[in-house]
């Protein structure tokens, strides 16, 4: 399902805004998480600094050039970026191993 806000407060609307890149940032995490890549591994693949592959996660703005690189990074379409996160809060540390324990 392509739709970032179920409900939006009001389209165009600062807040509307903020839960859109809010949104994006989850799915930046969660398709790395997905892919077993830490933060860190993200920033090499992409060519930028720790800190700012952490902005992407956090809701930082981002340019259809930055959405374009992430998507290059994780191997996905820029349109799942758009897709509703599956988590409300970002877990912190690195990725669950595919064979850990839940």
């Amino acid at each position: 399902q392509i739709c970032v806000l179920q409900e939006p407060p009001c389209v165009g609307s600062r807040s509307s805004e903020d839960a859109v890149v809010a949104n994006v940032g989850r799915r930046v995490a969660e398709l790395r998480e997905q892919r077993g890549l830490t933060q860190a591994e993200l920033a090499r693949k992409m060519r930028v600094q720790l800190r700012q592959a952490q902005r992407y996660e956090s809701g930082a703005n981002f340019t259809i050039v930055t959405l374009v690189r992430l998507a290059d990074a994780l191997e996905v379409s820029p349109s799942d970026f758009f897709v509703i996160a599956q988590r409300g809060k970002r877990g912190r540390g690195r990725p669950r191993s595919p064979n850990s324990e839940k």
